[in-house]
Protein backbone atom coordinates (compact mmCIF):
# COMPACT_ATOMS: atom_id res chain seq x y z
CA UNK A 1 0.00 0.00 0.00
CA UNK A 2 0.97 3.53 -0.47
CA UNK A 3 0.90 4.16 3.14
CA UNK A 4 3.38 2.22 3.86
CA UNK A 5 5.72 1.48 0.73
CA UNK A 6 6.85 5.41 -0.02
CA UNK A 7 9.35 5.60 -2.86
CA UNK A 8 13.00 6.41 -1.97
CA UNK A 9 13.00 8.31 0.84
CA UNK A 10 14.89 11.20 2.50
CA UNK A 11 16.87 8.77 5.02
CA UNK A 12 17.21 6.21 2.74
CA UNK A 13 19.42 8.55 0.40
CA UNK A 14 21.36 9.74 3.30
CA UNK A 15 21.72 6.14 4.52
CA UNK A 16 22.93 5.25 0.68
CA UNK A 17 25.30 8.44 0.75
CA UNK A 18 26.57 7.16 4.28
CA UNK A 19 27.23 3.32 2.71
CA UNK A 20 29.17 4.78 -0.46
CA UNK A 21 31.28 7.37 1.61
CA UNK A 22 32.01 4.93 4.21
CA UNK A 23 32.71 2.26 1.28
CA UNK A 24 35.08 4.52 -0.10
CA UNK A 25 36.79 5.30 2.83
CA UNK A 26 37.35 2.15 4.28
CA UNK A 27 35.31 -0.91 2.32
CA UNK A 28 32.87 -2.94 4.48
CA UNK A 29 34.39 -1.25 8.00
CA UNK A 30 31.43 1.18 7.97
CA UNK A 31 32.95 2.58 11.76
CA UNK A 32 35.96 4.07 9.74
CA UNK A 33 34.03 6.57 8.29
CA UNK A 34 32.18 7.30 11.55
CA UNK A 35 35.57 6.89 14.08
CA UNK A 36 36.70 9.70 11.66
CA UNK A 37 34.23 12.14 12.52
CA UNK A 38 34.64 11.21 16.43
CA UNK A 39 36.19 14.24 16.79
CA UNK A 40 37.02 13.33 20.65
CA UNK A 41 37.37 9.36 19.86
CA UNK A 42 35.13 8.34 22.56
CA UNK A 43 33.27 5.46 20.09
CA UNK A 44 30.57 8.31 20.03
CA UNK A 45 28.72 10.69 16.93
CA UNK A 46 27.42 14.25 18.23
CA UNK A 47 24.85 16.36 16.43
CA UNK A 48 27.53 18.94 15.50
CA UNK A 49 29.67 16.04 13.40
CA UNK A 50 26.86 14.25 12.50
CA UNK A 51 25.45 17.54 10.56
CA UNK A 52 29.07 18.11 9.51
CA UNK A 53 29.91 15.34 8.36
CA UNK A 54 26.19 15.23 6.30
CA UNK A 55 27.46 18.32 4.86
CA UNK A 56 31.06 18.31 4.17
CA UNK A 57 31.53 15.08 2.92
CA UNK A 58 28.09 13.44 2.10
CA UNK A 59 27.25 17.35 0.43
CA UNK A 60 23.92 16.43 1.50
CA UNK A 61 20.77 18.55 0.84
CA UNK A 62 18.62 17.65 3.28
CA UNK A 63 16.93 19.98 5.31
CA UNK A 64 18.44 20.21 8.94
CA UNK A 65 15.46 19.11 10.86
CA UNK A 66 15.19 15.52 8.52
CA UNK A 67 18.45 14.96 9.39
CA UNK A 68 18.28 16.18 13.06
CA UNK A 69 15.49 13.60 12.93
CA UNK A 70 17.34 10.65 11.50
CA UNK A 71 20.36 11.84 14.21
CA UNK A 72 17.64 11.40 16.76
CA UNK A 73 15.69 8.17 15.75
CA UNK A 74 19.42 6.49 15.77
CA UNK A 75 20.17 8.12 19.56
CA UNK A 76 18.95 5.48 21.56
CA UNK A 77 19.79 6.55 24.88
CA UNK A 78 18.44 9.82 23.91
CA UNK A 79 21.79 11.16 25.33
CA UNK A 80 22.50 13.53 22.07
CA UNK A 81 25.19 11.01 20.53
CA UNK A 82 25.13 8.11 18.80
CA UNK A 83 27.35 5.06 19.74
CA UNK A 84 29.49 4.98 15.79
CA UNK A 85 28.15 0.91 15.97
CA UNK A 86 24.67 1.94 15.68
CA UNK A 87 25.27 4.38 12.49
CA UNK A 88 27.08 1.52 11.04
CA UNK A 89 24.55 -0.88 11.74
CA UNK A 90 21.97 1.56 10.08
CA UNK A 91 24.29 1.90 6.90
CA UNK A 92 24.50 -1.73 6.97
CA UNK A 93 21.68 -3.34 7.18
CA UNK A 94 18.68 -0.88 8.56
CA UNK A 95 16.17 -3.51 8.37
CA UNK A 96 18.22 -5.57 11.04
CA UNK A 97 18.97 -2.63 13.28
CA UNK A 98 15.44 -2.10 13.58
CA UNK A 99 14.74 -5.65 14.03
CA UNK A 100 17.25 -5.88 16.86
CA UNK A 101 15.44 -3.00 18.08
CA UNK A 102 12.10 -4.21 18.14
CA UNK A 103 13.33 -7.49 20.19
CA UNK A 104 15.14 -5.21 22.61
CA UNK A 105 11.80 -3.63 23.35
CA UNK A 106 9.89 -6.33 23.93
CA UNK A 107 12.27 -7.68 26.23
CA UNK A 108 11.95 -4.68 28.33
CA UNK A 109 8.34 -4.38 28.26
CA UNK A 110 7.85 -8.17 29.22
CA UNK A 111 9.74 -7.69 31.94
CA UNK A 112 8.18 -4.62 32.98
CA UNK A 113 4.84 -6.24 32.39
CA UNK A 114 5.87 -9.77 33.49
CA UNK A 115 4.61 -11.45 30.50
CA UNK A 116 5.77 -12.70 26.94
CA UNK A 117 8.68 -11.33 24.91
CA UNK A 118 6.71 -11.75 21.77
CA UNK A 119 6.01 -9.16 19.87
CA UNK A 120 3.02 -10.84 19.07
CA UNK A 121 2.07 -10.78 23.19
CA UNK A 122 2.35 -7.25 22.96
CA UNK A 123 0.44 -6.42 20.62
CA UNK A 124 -2.28 -8.57 22.09
CA UNK A 125 -1.48 -6.23 25.14
CA UNK A 126 -1.84 -3.11 23.11
CA UNK A 127 -5.19 -4.40 21.48
CA UNK A 128 -6.77 -5.16 24.14
CA UNK A 129 -6.00 -9.00 24.61
CA UNK A 130 -5.95 -9.72 20.53
CA UNK A 131 -7.66 -13.02 20.60
CA UNK A 132 -7.33 -14.05 17.45
CA UNK A 133 -5.34 -11.18 15.41
CA UNK A 134 -3.10 -12.46 12.90
CA UNK A 135 -1.86 -9.72 11.48
CA UNK A 136 -1.03 -5.86 11.72
CA UNK A 137 -1.71 -2.72 9.01
CA UNK A 138 0.90 0.04 8.79
CA UNK A 139 -0.62 2.06 11.13
CA UNK A 140 -1.25 -0.93 13.83
CA UNK A 141 2.15 -1.71 13.80
CA UNK A 142 3.69 1.80 14.35
CA UNK A 143 1.28 2.22 17.32
CA UNK A 144 2.47 -1.12 18.30
CA UNK A 145 6.08 0.50 18.16
CA UNK A 146 5.43 3.49 19.52
CA UNK A 147 3.28 2.50 22.46
CA UNK A 148 3.95 -0.70 23.76
CA UNK A 149 7.40 -0.65 22.60
CA UNK A 150 8.02 2.76 23.15
CA UNK A 151 10.26 3.19 20.36
CA UNK A 152 11.18 6.53 18.93
CA UNK A 153 12.39 5.93 15.53
CA UNK A 154 11.12 8.00 12.70
CA UNK A 155 8.15 6.28 10.29
CA UNK A 156 11.26 5.93 7.91
CA UNK A 157 13.39 3.12 10.24
CA UNK A 158 9.60 1.55 10.91
CA UNK A 159 9.10 0.91 7.35
CA UNK A 160 12.59 -0.92 6.63
CA UNK A 161 10.83 -3.77 8.87
CA UNK A 162 7.48 -3.61 7.73
CA UNK A 163 8.31 -3.71 4.00
CA UNK A 164 10.75 -6.64 4.80
CA UNK A 165 7.72 -8.90 5.87
CA UNK A 166 5.00 -7.04 3.56
CA UNK A 167 7.03 -7.96 0.17
CA UNK A 168 4.13 -8.45 -1.87
CA UNK A 169 2.67 -4.97 -0.61
CA UNK A 170 -0.21 -6.16 0.82
CA UNK A 171 -0.13 -3.16 3.41
CA UNK A 172 -0.02 -5.90 6.28
CA UNK A 173 2.32 -8.30 8.32
CA UNK A 174 1.55 -11.40 10.05
CA UNK A 175 2.20 -11.44 13.78
CA UNK A 176 3.81 -14.79 13.51
CA UNK A 177 6.10 -13.46 10.55
CA UNK A 178 7.37 -10.33 13.10
CA UNK A 179 7.79 -13.29 15.89
CA UNK A 180 10.13 -14.90 13.96
CA UNK A 181 11.51 -12.30 12.27
CA UNK A 182 12.37 -10.34 15.37
CA UNK A 183 13.73 -13.57 17.20
CA UNK A 184 16.86 -14.02 14.52
CA UNK A 185 19.50 -13.41 16.23
CA UNK A 186 21.68 -10.85 14.26
CA UNK A 187 25.08 -11.27 14.70
CA UNK A 188 27.95 -8.01 15.34
CA UNK A 189 27.37 -5.22 12.81
CA UNK A 190 31.36 -5.02 11.18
Amino acid sequence: SAEARAPETWVERVRCKLQASAYALGGEDWQKLFREHDEDHDGFVTWPDFLSMTRRILRSPEPEPHLRSLFDSLDVAASGRVRAGDLAAFVADPARRMRDRIREAATAQAATAQGSASVSACAARLFGGGEGKTSLSWTEFCALCRRELRLLDCDEQLRYVFNSLDPEDTGSIGLEDLDACVRQVSAPSP
